[in-house]
């Protein structure tokens, strides 16, 4: 099966650069799916960086914590919501994009 592959599109980078400008106001927690995830975002981040970057899964997106600005990394959403994102795209007709916007699962 061909599918769309996001990887590379810079989402991630965008996430942590809006996690430090969050910071300069308020704390900030990134969660990652495991220590290895956390390492690799860990070393994006500015060295002088506030946030925290945590395994967690008590937290879940969308639940406010007060004063505290929890962002999670797409990675760590498709990890732990795989079913969910399957059958919520379930039905979904593929884009038509350009074939370098592809890949084949290798």
């Amino acid at each position: 099966m061909v599918k769309y592959d996001a990887r590379g599109t810079g989402r991630t980078r965008r996430m942590l650069e809006e996690a430090e400008a969050l910071s300069a106001t308020r704390p900030v927690i990134v969660v990652a799916v495991d220590e290895n995830h956390v390492r690799s975002l860990r070393s994006r981040l500015s060295h002088d960086s506030r946030v925290k970057v945590l395994v967690d899964r008590s937290l879940t997106p969308g639940v406010p914590l007060r004063g505290v600005a929890v962002l999670f990394d797409h990675y760590t959403l498709q990890v732990r919501f795989n079913n969910i994102l399957k059958e919520y795209h379930r039905y979904d007709e593929q884009p038509e994009l350009e074939p370098s916007h592809y890949y084949d699962g290798y």
